[in-house]
């Protein structure tokens, strides 16, 4: 009687079992170091690129407003300043360096992924070692193509608002915040669906993994929103960590980040458990 009538209430309740059998909660912590230790590199690599094709003055600020939101406030600081003191650096000599330790990390992040995916729908993963290093390499790259695309419509609609601006004197500001919003919602959400969809070692179709990532992607809002506005209000971390605050405070949204990617591939895999039990 009550899986019919909370139906909701019955899939969350499985998600979460499923999350502490699995052991998510370690897998996300697993995930978050990885990223956090992909994250600079990332940027390292960027800045290099920007600085060899001498491109950093006009599109630099346009990666800091990209950056600005997709991570907590507190910790554009932090990532400003770093930006700042490698392009000051002139790094073209850590360019394969860099481009070597971005994808070796992002890939141990997508094997954290693959691992609790492989929980999640309880199959086998029958892949050697290399080749899931090569699966997770793969998955580095195809990640990455909707995040590029996202900061080409970054840089190109910021371009088109103001052309939009000079010509027809409007300004706009509440359509351009909802664009920008549903321009990183959707690359969110095509991102987490391919982890989804390749991760796993199992046969998979986009109609089955869309949900999770749906879902994933608005926890992500919610998580991403909810933790700023804590920090801004609530949240002393210098006081606790000094000079280390803005590093906890991003460390903890990239565990926050990771934990809802894992939610959602537990949503799938209960999604469709549920569905082959009532067919």
């Amino acid at each position: 009687m009550m899986n019919r009538s909370k139906p909701g209430f019955n899939v969350a309740r499985q998600i979460l079992i499923r999350l502490i059998e699995h052991d998510s909660f370690g897998q996300a912590k697993a995930a978050a170091y990885s990223l956090i230790l992909f994250f600079f590199p990332l940027l390292l690599f960027l800045v290099t690129v920007l600085v060899v094709t001498d491109a950093l003055t006009v599109l630099a600020p346009q990666l800091i407003q990209v950056l600005s939101r997709i991570v907590p406030p507190d910790t554009m600081s932090l990532i400003t300043d770093y930006i700042s003191a490698m392009a000051a650096s002139e790094p073209t000599q850590l360019l394969v360096g860099a481009f070597a330790v971005m994808v070796w990390t992002g890939s141990g992040m997508m094997m954290s992924f693959m691992a609790s995916l492989d929980r999640a729908y309880r199959v086998p993963s029958s892949h050697s070692l290399v080749k899931q290093r090569l699966v997770a390499i793969g998955l580095v790259f195809l990640v990455g193509i909707p995040l590029v695309l996202l900061a080409l419509l970054t840089i190109f609609g910021s371009l088109l608002e103001r052309f939009i601006a000079a010509q027809l004197s409007l300004t706009l500001p509440w359509f351009w915040t909802l664009a920008r919003w549903g321009v990183v919602l959707m690359a969110t959400m095509v991102m987490i669906a391919i982890i989804y969809y390749v991760g796993p070692h199992r046969r998979q179709t986009w109609r089955r993994v869309l949900p999770g990532a749906g879902l994933a992607t608005a926890l992500w809002m919610l998580a991403t929103l909810g933790f700023s506005a804590y920090v801004n209000r609530f949240g002393e971390y210098d006081v606790l960590y000094g000079s280390l605050g803005a590093g906890i405070v991003l460390l903890i949204w990239m565990y926050l980040s990771t934990l809802v990617v894992l939610i959602g591939g537990e949503f799938n895999a209960v999604l469709e458990a549920t569905t082959n039990d009532g067919a």
